[in-house]
């Protein structure tokens, strides 16, 4: 996840090409729980750590600046 965010600011093609595992992605770090199918997952961003917690909303923000790039 260190490198997601140069590649999806600066490389559209790629950026593109990995927008639905970087959203898979980014759902697993916010849940990292294992989840029964009958509860709903608890996402929250406490429990990632905070470099970590900061390339997610950085990998968010730029998903929703650019969405509109990559398709």
């Amino acid at each position: 996840m260190a490198g997601i965010v140069q590649v999806l600011d600066q490389n559209q093609e790629w950026g593109g090409e990995l927008l639905n595992l970087t959203l898979q992605l980014l759902l697993f770090c916010a849940a990292p729980k294992p989840q029964k199918r009958t509860h709903i997952p608890e996402f929250s961003l406490v429990r990632i750590p905070l470099d970590m917690r900061q390339t997610w909303l950085m990998a968010c923000l730029i998903i929703l600046y650019k969405v509109t790039s990559f398709h």
